[in-house]
């Protein structure tokens, strides 16, 4: 029987080894590995050791998350821009509505300076007596406001048929009929309820003035006498004959007609009723603009 030749490799001592397979030295590692297979069953008793990587190199995902942060950049500048840039607006809006409320905040505070004021101003007068011939506000008793001067006739003799004093006032085409008046609107208020009558009475505001175009210096100080003892005789529901006898001894002499009215209106009229006292006074300033206006005619004609 022919040998068999052929060869095979084997690991011995970490190197490779050639070796035929009848050989006497293939034989002779029978015994060792036999051996070294009884070592191995005699070695898995014991604990397996750890191997331990060779290479130094250490794997990281760092650079994976770089590479991918590195295509993200130019979409992460631009998400950053929009921010800083909209913070930066916003603050710049929110500085600007806030200038422009204390900007209001500061007009609506000079604003209500003014208005304060013009209302002490106003007190400061009334408490010296002097009231503005220019224009202030009472409130009247008001039966009616009519077109044509019969109606307001009519009704005028209605209220007088109650017992109740009544006046036609005319102003701008139309023909007020006045019952009484009143300093302030609570005082007006007390005048009607003290009424008992069931024709209808309404309570208005109405403005006392007087030009002042035409009158010489003298004339318009009168005036200003004239007007202070009007309106405080308004306010206290009370004649003060002592003050309107000396305003009538200094009465223009272009005016001397108006004197007259004030006899019959204040000075020598007894005015126990509030409502008569304040018809009369209304009735005495109706002369008066009358008066001024008949005068401004004659000095234009």
């Amino acid at each position: 029987m022919k040998k068999d030749k052929r060869k095979i490799t084997v690991w011995k001592n970490g190197q490779q080894v050639k070796l035929s397979m009848y050989s006497s030295k293939n034989n002779d590692t029978t015994g060792e590995t036999e051996n070294e297979e009884a070592a191995t069953l005699t070695d898995t008793e014991e604990e397996v050791p750890s191997y331990a990587r060779l290479s130094d190199k250490k794997f990281s995902v760092y650079p994976i998350f770089f590479k991918k942060i590195k295509h993200m950049k130019p979409l992460i500048i631009a998400i950053a821009s929009a921010f800083i840039i909209g913070t930066l607006l916003g603050i710049t809006l929110i500085r600007m509505f806030v200038t422009i409320d204390e900007d209001r905040q500061a007009n609506s505070e000079e604003n209500n300076a003014s208005v304060t004021e013009t209302s002490r101003e106003q007190e400061r007068k009334e408490l010296d007596g002097h009231a503005n011939i220019k224009g202030f506000d009472i409130f009247v008793l008001q039966g009616g406001v009519f077109s044509e001067a019969g109606n307001a006739q009519t009704w005028q003799k209605k209220f007088q048929e109650e017992g109740l004093p009544a006046m036609i006032w005319e102003k701008d085409k139309q023909y007020f009929l006045l019952i009484s008046a009143a300093a302030s609107k609570e005082k007006a208020e007390r005048l009607k309820n003290d009424i008992t009558s069931e024709l209808d009475i309404y309570v208005k505001k109405w403005q006392i003035h007087v030009g002042e175009e035409g009158l010489k210096k003298e004339e318009r100080s009168w005036m200003q006498t004239f007007a202070d003892v009007w309106r405080k005789d308004m306010q206290q529901q009370k004649v003060s004959k002592e003050q309107w006898e000396s305003t009538k001894k200094t009465i223009p002499r272009r005016l001397q007609s108006l004197g007259n009215a004030m006899n019959q209106h204040v000075i020598e009229e007894k005015n126990d009723r509030a409502v008569d006292l304040g018809a009369n006074l209304l009735t005495l300033w109706y002369e008066l603009i009358h008066e001024l206006n008949r005068e401004k005619k004659i000095v234009n004609e």
